[in-house]
């Protein structure tokens, strides 16, 4: 022990000593090992010492043992929080030997550059006052209180305990505490027991302790304990003080459930996915006996059964009902747009023979409920004692309201991915769908796989414009839409029929079984049907409209198998037979062969003079901006190649951009536009200094990622041009890993590594799911044309856009709407969340040398 010292720290201001040392209230300073280091007079007199008495030494040597222990709890308590007051009653070992009642304020001292300190504000309590003092905080303060012996027993049980627990003073007094309150699996929980028994005064850990019991009824209570060890009774060694936080408890528990539903619900692709998580987290969360769900159509239910107990020897009935997976109880369930509580009638239903094995009492459904339809039903079995109170139930209706989110966005990715592979006027498979079918059966017929012979049809309409300039689009309408449908009557259904684009259509005719004697190429026979179908005449805006059509059949053959990964050869090739049929008078079938093949020398001559083209610098590039939607100004440019032939005039990227793919010059090409681009973009900033973080996007496609030296065209374009590669933007459309999906990720995350931003274009017209986009190595979704062109104002036409939107935010990347026309448009897109546009409202594609001037112009009127 440290001898007393007249030390004194350095004194501060005259002012605050005055007060320090005069205030009536004890007041000390002790530092953080327990040493007093400032003890004013009235704080010595109370236990009949002088100040210089007490200055250097421990607290621990004006303390009883006992009080030591609860000392040192409430200190540590103080050191825990760092902040705050903490108020504390105690006793004090008086000089004559006597015991000084004493009410305490804590708090924490700290000022820079120093060690912090404990602030100690001490007012001495009289026997009487302190008991009042306490009698009031324990009734107004806690739900229940219970006095212990030195030995763990009762011996004071007030009737808010009786409340709490349904039991009465007289069955507890004398009992063992742990018997009232069980020990349970939480560690910290028995330790606590286990002090109570010993009669010790356990610290507790943020001075109170949390617990989950059970009531008189076998309900759950969950109750918040904390101990006084200075009772001021005789017959009480300490006092345990117990508040009611059931309601708390369950309300975290439901906000909890609800938050993981939500989790569930946000990463599931549709109601089957989440059903079996969901199912687990409730039964787990709220101890209910099990639960199922029907999930819609003629889907087996989903179960999940908890561990629970049995009568001995018997075996689980719910397991055996998992098994079957029925829904037939389900389906007749009241589906309500609201949580039911089923308490009658218990016994009805496929699961009637479990509910008493199983110990369960009430059944609680909920509907999932997508656009005022039922999708799908969930029922829980609840046993004895679990909650199921106002409080969970609201919480299983917001649970079924989350899922409900799922089927509606399960629904418009169908009516997405649908609108993707499918013409928006007849309903039948578009042109990217056809291709992609196509391919399937060349792969198959190259590897031998392919059932029956093949031929691709294209069917035109003879004379359709006809019809559109005499009586209009409405009526040209009507008549692709009757085509469409006796195409389907004559095709059989597993044959994929399709629209190529105005008055087009195509058949994909497969399995035809060659006949003894039978030379006549495949697809003929269906090619005469579909005439005999089509030749006749419509009823049209009160018209007589005659109907004719001419096709085109190109059979599948080993060349053709062997160029698998250009579909559009095929089509090609059946165009060629069509246009012989339409010039050898229409209205009549013609079969592509070797006379034909003639054709394409017409298109050989193309290829030669595009590569030449490329050879001697005869492309140019035109750039479209990219504008902010919130500033206004433009953050990068697009890079769009142009082919003005000699001879031809301006050649149309759509003619000679397939022509580069099916030709394979489409390498040679886009490595010329890289080069460009990155030569341009980097020139700029010296032209114009806004310009120095200026991106520059390049569209490349599928067949460049996967050539070998892609990387290194890269490389080369950066190195050459100087543009740092956080310039660079790489376009990419959903379609690159068709192909080779191991090869382009990993050249995609290369491009990534050096620093080369990438862009998702056309985004929402292939297979968009919040899966699918989390997959890709994308920074940018361009969102297609096809989403804007239905704005027609700031809240009208938006759905799918929005749809796309929160995809997009989902998955935390950049956005930027493509084809903006309007400024309506443009406003909707940024309220919607959208980052920028492209698009005629603020400029057409332009030559380098009228983008600057356009740039200069956009960011002057910004």
């Amino acid at each position: 022990m440290p001898e007393p010292t007249d030390a004194m720290p350095p004194a501060g201001p005259p002012s605050v000593d005055l007060v320090f040392d005069a205030t009536p209230m004890g007041m000390a300073i002790v530092s953080a090992e327990g040493v007093y280091q400032r003890v004013n007079r009235a704080y010595a007199a109370m236990i009949g010492r002088l100040p210089e008495q007490m200055v250097g030494r421990s607290w621990r040597d004006f303390n009883t043992d006992r009080q030591v222990v609860a000392d040192v709890s409430e200190l540590g308590h103080v050191l825990d929080r760092h902040e705050g007051v903490v108020l504390h009653e105690k006793e004090y070992l008086h000089r004559d030997g006597s015991r000084v009642p004493a009410q305490l304020s804590l708090s924490m001292v700290r000022t820079p550059g120093a060690e912090p300190v404990l602030l100690v504000q001490a007012e001495t309590l009289g026997a009487q006052q302190l008991a009042q003092r306490r009698l009031r905080e324990v009734h107004s303060t806690y739900d229940g209180v219970v006095a212990v012996d030195p030995v763990g027993r009762v011996v004071g049980w007030d009737v808010g305990a009786e409340r709490l627990f349904g039991v009465p003073a007289a069955e507890v007094t004398g009992r063992g505490i742990d018997q009232l309150l069980p020990r349970s699996e939480d560690p910290e929980h028995q330790r606590v027991i286990q002090a109570l028994c010993r009669g010790e005064v356990p610290r507790l850990p943020g001075g109170t302790l949390e617990a989950q019991l059970r009531r008189a009824d076998g309900t759950p209570l969950w109750i918040e304990m904390s101990l006084t060890g200075d009772t001021g009774l005789s017959h009480a060694h300490l006092v345990v003080r117990l508040r009611d936080v059931t309601d708390r408890r369950t309300a975290e528990l439901c906000a909890n459930l609800v938050r993981t539903a939500a989790s569930t619900a946000n990463s599931a692709d549709n109601l089957a996915d989440s059903a079996q998580q969901v199912l687990h987290d409730v039964c787990s969360r709220l101890g209910w006996v099990a639960g199922r769900a029907w999930t819609g159509g003629d889907a087996p239910a989903s179960w999940y059964v908890r561990e629970h107990r049995h009568p001995a020897g018997e075996v689980c009935p719910l397991e055996a009902h998992r098994a079957l997976g029925s829904t037939d109880h389900l389906r007749r369930m009241a589906r309500r747009g609201t949580a039911v509580l089923h308490t009658a009638d218990l016994t009805r239903g496929d699961v009637r023979d479990a509910l008493a094995t199983c110990g369960v009492q009430r059944v609680v459904s909920v509907p999932v409920v997508a656009g005022g339809d039922v999708a799908g039903l969930f029922a829980f079995y609840v046993p004895r004692g679990a909650p199921a109170g106002e409080q969970v139930l609201q919480a299983i209706e917001q649970v079924g309201l989350l899922l409900g989110q799922v089927v509606e966005r399960e629904r418009s990715m169908q009516r997405l991915a649908f609108q993707a592979a499918h013409d928006p006027l007849t309903s039948l498979a578009n042109r990217r769908r056809v291709l992609e079918e196509i391919s399937v059966v060349q792969q198959r017929m190259a590897d031998g796989s392919e059932q029956g012979r093949a031929a691709v049809l294209i069917v035109d309409v003879d004379r359709f414009k006809l019809v559109n300039d005499s009586l209009g689009y409405v009526a040209g309408d009507v008549v692709l839409q009757e085509v469409a449908t006796r195409l389907r009557a004559v095709v059989p259904a597993e044959q994929l029929v399709g629209r190529l684009g105005s008055d087009e259509f195509v058949v994909l005719h497969r399995g035809e079984v060659l006949a003894d004697g039978d030379a006549a190429p495949p697809g003929t026979a269906l090619a005469e049907q579909l005439m005999a179908a089509l030749t006749t005449s419509l009823d049209v805006a009160g018209q007589r409209v005659p109907l004719h059509v001419s096709i085109g059949v190109c059979p599948l053959g080993p060349d053709h198998a062997e160029a698998a990964h250009y579909p559009a050869a095929v089509l090609r090739d059946a165009d060629a037979a069509l246009r012989l049929a339409k010039r050898r008078g229409r209205s009549r079938v013609e079969v592509f062969d070797a006379l034909l093949r003639s054709d394409t020398m017409t298109r050989m001559s193309d290829e030669a003079a595009l590569g030449q083209a490329i050879a001697v610098d005869g492309l140019e590039l035109h750039y479209q901006p990219i504008m902010s939607l919130g500033e206004g100004v433009p953050t990068g440019v697009e890079a769009l190649v142009r082919w003005s032939r000699p001879g031809h005039g301006m050649v149309s990227p759509g003619e000679f951009i397939p022509l580069a793919e099916e030709s394979g010059l489409i390498v040679e090409l886009g490595r010329w536009v890289l080069r460009r681009a990155c030569a341009d973009a980097a020139r700029w900033p010296t032209l114009l200094p806004e310009l120095h973080r200026t991106s520059v996007s390049v569209n490349v496609s599928s067949r460049q990622l996967l050539h070998p030296r892609f990387l290194d065209h890269v490389d080369e374009a950066l190195l050459e041009s100087g543009l740092p590669a956080t310039r660079l933007i790489v376009e990419i459309t959903e379609s690159v890993l068709i192909d080779d999906t191991q090869t382009v990720d990993g050249v995609l995350k290369s491009l990534r590594r050096r620093g080369i931003r990438l862009a998702l274009d056309d985004f929402g017209t292939g297979y968009s799911s919040l899966g699918y986009v989390k997959a890709l190595p994308v920074d940018i979704l361009k969102i297609d044309k096809s989403f804007v062109d239905p704005i027609t104002g700031v809240d009208e036409g938006t759905a799918f856009s929005e749809v796309v939107l929160k995809l997009a935010e989902a998955t935390g990347l950049r956005t930027v709407a493509e084809g903006v026309e309007s400024a309506h448009q443009a406003e909707a897109l940024a309220r919607l969340g959208c980052h920028s546009g492209q698009g005629f409202l603020w400029s057409r594609p332009l030559p380098e040398h009228e983008l600057l001037h356009r740039i200069a112009q956009l960011r002057a009127h910004a």
